[in-house]
């Protein structure tokens, strides 16, 4: 239904634009545009693809897309499940699904779509590496997936970095998460944002500087949001790090829950430091969509309760405002 929504919405959006002029400026399969388009080309090879089953209805490409999205998220859900309820409990998948297209997949569907695709790719490889003991068929897919999702976006590296975390990180004492947090919240509240990445602006350019001339010169327009830093605490950032209390607050056995938690953790350690790049969400959201997960275990507990039922409602509906707001520039 989603899917629908989302292919029927108007396309002056932000991104949408632009992948609107790719799709309606290329004939299926005549790859020598490929070269024209500044997008990955595993984008560019699907959209070809893509292109060849809806023809020139653009409504149904971008209904396309966000499908794949979700068919990505749901057998990434089926798979982390076979992990997360050994005794073979059925999952919730639509408690699942609805904290996940409350935010991230709207946005990602709606606005983001080749980073939403990489996203979920590296879901599914997230789930692969679920299992306590990986074999060298695991270590092959997920290592395609990881190759998947950079032809779609090559910011998924760091995607890959999170995937890499969440597989050897293990759990800590509730002590040394609770500091971590209370560390990280400090740096947050005290806005030291602004004055982080003024100090490491020099750096960062001389990074960018490496990218002339190659495929991700592109990415430089970045550089823009460097000098137009934002003071103000986003309420995005907020809502995470409270949520985030309660994350490291919460006892459970299940190790799966820990791994996502330390991923979490350096999502708030990306906001806390650079949240005063106004596009910096586009890169922790590689480490903080693992709240979906750790929403999931938590509500999957307390979902009968009306406190847990009320609490539950309101992380949706939070999520979904953060969307509304993205979406009118507000």
């Amino acid at each position: 239904m989603l899917s629908v929504v989302i292919g029927l919405r108007d396309f002056s959006v932000q991104d949408t634009e632009n992948y609107a002029a790719l799709y309606s400026g290329i004939t299926a399969f005549d790859l020598s545009s490929i070269s024209l388009f500044s997008f990955e080309p595993g984008f560019q090879y699907y959209t070809h693809f893509l292109k060849k089953i809806a023809g020139g209805n653009l409504n149904g490409y971008f209904f396309l897309l966000a499908l794949t999205n979700y068919v990505f998220i749901y057998f990434a859900l089926n798979n982390w499940g076979k992990w997360h309820t050994p005794d073979n409990k059925k999952l919730n998948s639509v408690l699942f699904l609805v904290l996940y297209s409350s935010f991230f997949g709207m946005f990602y569907n709606a606005i983001v779509v080749r980073a939403g695709l990489a996203l979920s790719i590296l879901l599914l490889a997230t789930s692969l590496l679920s299992k306590s003991q990986l074999n060298y068929k695991d270590l092959f897919f997920a290592g395609c997936f990881f190759v998947v999702a950079l032809s779609f976006h090559y910011s998924s590296f760091l995607g890959i970095v999170a995937c890499v975390i969440y597989r050897i990180g293990g759990r800590k004492s509730s002590k040394i998460y609770i500091i971590i947090w209370n560390l990280l919240f400090l740096i947050f509240i005290l806005r030291l944002s602004p004055y982080v990445v003024s100090i490491l602006l020099g750096g960062i350019i001389s990074v960018f500087g490496m990218f002339d001339g190659t495929d991700l010169a592109k990415y430089s327009y970045y550089l823009d949001e460097l000098y137009k830093l934002t003071y103000a605490i986003p309420y995005r950032g907020v809502f995470y790090f409270v949520i985030g209390w309660f994350f490291i607050h919460y006892k459970t056995n299940n190790i799966l829950y820990y791994k996502a938690l330390n991923v979490y953790l350096v999502g708030l350690l990306g906001t806390a430091l650079f949240y005063s790049i106004e596009q910096i969400s586009r890169i922790t959201d590689y480490f903080l969509i693992y709240s979906i997960f750790l929403l999931y275990i938590l509500f999957e507990r307390y979902l009968d309760r009306k406190s847990g039922a009320l609490l539950y409602l309101c992380t949706v509906t939070i999520q979904f405002v953060f969307f509304i707001r993205i979406i009118y520039d507000a």
